[in-house]
């Protein structure tokens, strides 16, 4: 029996280093492919210029064209003509720089992740959230895995709100229950973590961070079922939810004494 049951853990063992090591290659092929998507040349800058894009460098090209050919050409015209091309790579670059590359960053923060999350891409707070505290993951892997489960059944129960309203009042008070296991796991990673003050400051300042997140969407289906509650009125599965920065919850120490930080 014994053996049996060491067998069986020793295989859950493998099956998840396999599945880490797949994430890894698969985040290793996916740097790859950032990297080399980056590489200079003309080839490669002007056929990755989106469409809409193309329109508007054409328009601004014509408007110079025919402002300066309004005008008797000189040397003059040729600076402006350099000027304008620096003037319209450089907001060329900037699109690349501030669209398509913060979105493959965040592709590869997501696929860095382990556990890989399902629904982390509803938020892109919480990648970057546990991508930043990724390193004190060692110090306490259980309450970082945990955590990412937790916080990833609670982005879905906020998708099902969305797709309908009428489960908010139930589900609203699983995701309170969420939000604090969500908090006290990332603060119990505190106590593992060696004798640092740079970094505790970052993992209470995560604290803080996820704090605000979750809040967030908790305040957002509060407002949505509230707004249902005022259009059809109470009834026996409807009801006005509380602010709860307003109207605090009670905590009764006899039904749960341990791990109700927050």
């Amino acid at each position: 029996m014994a053996e049996n049951v060491k067998e069986a853990i020793q295989q859950r063992v493998e099956a998840i280093q396999h599945l880490a090591t797949e994430q890894e290659r698969e985040s290793n092929i996916l740097k790859t492919n950032f990297l080399e998507g980056k590489q200079s040349g003309i080839y490669n800058y002007f056929t990755e210029i989106p469409s809409k894009s193309i329109l508007t460098y054409f328009v601004v090209g014509l408007l110079l064209f025919f402002t300066i050919n309004e005008v008797k050409f000189s040397g003059k015209h040729i600076i402006i003509i350099i000027i304008c091309g620096i003037a319209l790579f450089y907001l060329n670059e900037k699109r690349r720089s501030t669209s398509l590359t913060r979105m493959q960053e965040l592709e590869l923060k997501l696929i860095a992740i382990f556990p890989q999350p399902k629904f982390f891409y509803l938020d892109s707070g919480l990648i970057e959230l546990l991508h930043s505290i990724k390193e004190y993951k060692q110090y306490n892997p259980l309450a970082y895995n945990k955590l990412i489960r937790i916080l990833d059944d609670f982005l879905e129960l906020t998708l099902d709100i969305e797709k309908n309203v009428d489960n908010a009042i139930p589900l609203y008070q699983i995701l309170q229950g969420f939000k604090t296991a969500a908090l006290n796991n990332l603060h119990s990673m505190i106590y593992n973590t060696p004798s640092d003050i740079r970094a505790e400051v970052k993992l209470d300042d995560a604290l803080d961070s996820l704090h605000y997140i979750l809040n967030f969407h908790l305040e957002k289906i509060r407002i949505k079922s509230n707004e249902k509650y005022k259009k059809d009125g109470p009834s026996i599965h409807n009801k006005y939810i509380n602010n709860p920065s307003v109207h605090p919850d009670a905590r009764d120490e006899e039904w749960n004494d341990r791990f109700d930080l927050y």
